[in-house]
């Protein structure tokens, strides 16, 4: 959804990412999953204080307990556990960031989304694409385990356009 004023829409990025996780899921033959609303405080929380810290090119923050998803939950009085097929116990916490309608070069590419949709395809695609990470690997593998029922996205918009997300599966 193209919005004339250039604002960002939240409920549309959120919609988009949802059904981008949901057609991925389905396409293994996996139910799609629920909304975590009492999780959406903590990972709206989270995805703030990424800005605040400078998340991203902060060694410092990246290696803090401060940014562990499933311990800021268990916190909050919330349990969040899924089994992967390998039978390893693990909470899919995320944190990604990105940028709505602004010019971005990496050196090779310009990049460049124009909308809510294209944006959630982006990060969902990073989250979903496999790479030689074995973390990585984990929590794709945790977005598509059987035994995850629910899921939140926290979502934070810098006056500049940065875009903040904490995801988590349970």
């Amino acid at each position: 959804m193209r919005h004339s004023d250039g604002s960002f829409s939240e409920p549309a990025f959120r919609s988009a990412f949802r059904e981008d996780i949901a057609q991925a899921r389905e396409t293994r033959g996996v139910e799609p999953l629920a909304v975590a609303r009492d999780q959406r405080q903590v990972t709206n929380t989270i995805s703030r204080e990424l800005e605040t810290v400078n998340y991203f090119e902060n060694a410092t923050a990246q290696n803090s307990s401060q940014f562990d998803v499933q311990n800021r939950l268990n916190r909050a009085g919330l349990s969040c556990a899924v089994t992967t097929a390998s039978g390893q116990q693990v909470g899919g916490g995320y944190l990604l960031k990105g940028f709505y309608q602004t010019y971005v070069e990496d050196g090779e590419n310009i990049t460049y989304y124009e909308t809510e949709e294209q944006l959630a395809q982006s990060m969902t695609t990073s989250l979903l694409t496999p790479n030689s990470s074995a973390e990585r690997q984990e929590l794709s593998a945790t977005i598509y385990a059987p035994n995850a029922t629910t899921h939140s996205i926290g979502i934070y918009r810098t006056a500049d356009n940065v875009i903040y997300v904490a995801y988590v599966v349970c």
